[in-house]
């Protein structure tokens, strides 16, 4: 997502909303820039995980299609061009594929401190991208790598367990989110 809004404030290019021809609706989803499909991008990025992850051929033809789904959405409503979707998804897949390499690569390694170079384009982009939706992509960052550090060298989480355990872990996750998202 924070690659995706660093294309958005690079590029600065305005929406489709108003222009002749574009009926534009629901435009509440459209906030910011349009270049870029941010919505086309955390899709792509989050489906090619689990097709990554997953390697199930019934789920590569399911996420493909549903990366498609939301793509033409994007198009339908009429806040995104036909390039924005593309390349937005070309972002997520390519952003997926790169950021697995270097985890297996540290995940290797036994300097899981190394995960920290994310943060350096994440901290110089602070810089030059002055927005909310930018400071809350490095909050989220920062977050997932102090955890991954903390994790490899405290904690040694192990995802794993029997499904009764997966439901406890579920449920507590989804109570930690309800109660942050109140306050």
């Amino acid at each position: 997502m924070e690659l995706s809004i660093s294309v958005k404030e690079i590029f600065k290019i305005p929406r489709p909303i108003g222009q002749p021809g574009v009926q534009s609706l629901h435009t509440e989803t459209a906030g910011g820039y349009s270049f870029p499909s941010g919505h086309t991008q955390s899709t792509s990025s989050i489906v090619t995980s689990t097709m990554v992850e997953l390697k199930k051929r019934w789920f590569y033809i399911l996420g493909v299609i549903l990366i498609f789904l939301v793509a033409l959405s994007r198009l339908y409503l009429g806040v995104h061009t036909f390039k924005d979707v593309v390349v937005g998804c070309i972002i997520g897949v390519v952003w997926v594929l790169v950021s697995n390499r270097i985890f297996e690569r540290i995940d290797t390694s036994e300097e899981k401190h190394l995960m920290a170079v994310y943060l350096i384009p994440t901290a110089l982009g602070m810089f030059f991208f002055r927005t909310g939706t930018f400071y809350k992509a490095v909050g989220v960052l920062t977050s997932l790598v102090l955890g991954y550090i903390l994790d490899a060298k405290y904690i040694h989480y192990d995802s794993k367990a029997p499904l009764w355990k997966q439901i406890i872990k579920f449920a507590i996750g989804i109570s930690v989110l309800t109660f942050l998202q109140k306050y």
